[in-house]
């Protein structure tokens, strides 16, 4: 099992993080590919969500995922067969968890000759919103035999904190 590190980032902080680079290049490059389909299509309008959904799928690989929330925190786990510790990305949110790795699959000459090759080249990108809010300092992520688990503890509310208050003082 190999723990991993997450990225903080709260809806107060301005500063440009890597992940919103990284967004906006995914949609910039999903636009385009659709813009593609639609030559590719003779031009009829009127099928965006046609050309949309294939786009994606062409440019983004979505791996199974479960999303569990219990009473006090919610627990993402992701199929991700195949993927190194190192090149997973995770990325916490007050609502949110993002999941990002790029996968490149090369030959090298020494190997001999490739007959054929089913491994491909493959970028992860996925959002998981929650309902509730979650405590960025207690977001914990690992993989484990190819399973990404993110655990997130929920962070407390107002009226949480009125009912603790109120228990301690008694």
């Amino acid at each position: 099992m190999s723990d991993l590190y997450v990225e903080k980032v709260r809806d107060t902080e301005r500063r440009r993080t890597p992940v919103f680079d990284e967004l906006e290049r995914v949609w910039n490059d999903t636009r385009q590919r659709v813009y593609q389909l639609f030559q590719q299509g003779g031009g009829a309008a009127g099928f965006e969500v046609d050309d949309w959904l294939p786009a994606e799928r062409d440019l983004l690989w979505l791996p199974q995922a479960e999303l569990i929330e219990d009473e006090s925190q919610v627990r993402l786990q992701m199929a991700v067969p195949g993927i190194q510790s190192g090149n997973l990305r995770v990325t916490a949110l007050p609502q949110s968890i993002i999941v990002r790795a790029e996968i490149a699959h090369q030959h090298d000459k020494k190997e001999g000759k490739v007959h054929f090759c089913e491994f491909s080249e493959r970028r992860l990108l996925r959002k998981f919103d929650f309902n509730v809010p979650i405590d960025l300092e207690r977001v914990t992520a690992n993989l484990n035999k190819g399973v990404l688990e993110v655990q997130a503890a929920k962070a407390a509310t107002q009226e949480q904190g009125r009912t603790m208050k109120v228990n301690a003082a008694a």
